[in-house]
């Protein structure tokens, strides 16, 4: 009898616990984003503040968008480093900067294509800020042509991820952390970049 009377003491006691909290889930982003934060840069100058990623160690070469380099540039800097400017397409909207004190580790390129409603992110210094941002979002239009004059029309790769401005030049990333496109349009709704057969057709040259 009092073999059971401690048993059943002992039950009521373990019920009585509070149950251990479950540890939070890891968000299936985060290897992603820690890879592809050691490859993105804060570029400076007086009036500009952008976005690049590396995309030669070796070279210390960062991919922008062409709109955060113009001809009057001066005292860039990548990371507070002095970066000079290595080459400029405004029709295509891309540049490389190279910025020897600022060497980060060269992110991988994905060649095929994307797909609709594909899971996609952006990683920036929104406003200028030091501490980058993190977006998530899905891929809403393959080819979105957008009027960049009178004439002139461009297939833009569309998210439905709002950006802000500074963010340009920034990353656009898989779930595997490979750069699928170049932020080229900032928006507070829907957001544009430049796809990765553009970008390499381009840039190749620069890269490692």
């Amino acid at each position: 009898m009092r073999t059971r009377l401690v048993l059943l003491l002992v039950t009521l006691l373990c019920l009585s616990q509070p149950a251990t909290p479950a540890a939070p889930s890891r968000s299936p982003w985060l290897s992603a984003a820690n890879r592809v934060a050691q490859s993105t840069a804060l570029l400076s100058a007086p009036d500009m503040r952008c976005t690049g990623v590396s995309i030669s160690e070796e070279k210390a070469n960062f991919l922008t968008a062409g709109h955060c380099i113009t001809e009057q540039v001066a005292d860039l800097t990548v990371d507070g480093y002095p970066a000079t400017v290595v080459w400029v397409d405004t029709e295509l909207d891309l540049a490389v900067v190279a910025a020897p004190g600022a060497r980060r580790r060269t992110i991988s390129p994905r060649f095929d294509s994307l797909v609709l409603g594909e899971a996609v992110a952006s990683y920036g210094h929104a406003m200028g800020q030091t501490q980058a941002r993190l977006r998530i979002g899905h891929v809403s239009a393959l080819r979105v042509p957008i009027p960049l004059s009178h004439t002139e029309l461009r297939d833009f790769l569309m998210v439905d991820t709002a950006l802000l401005p500074g963010m340009s030049g920034g990353p656009l990333f898989d779930i595997e952390g490979r750069l699928v496109g170049i932020v080229q349009i900032s928006s507070y709704v829907e957001s544009g970049a430049a796809n990765m057969a553009v970008v390499m057709a381009a840039t190749r040259a620069y890269w490692n």
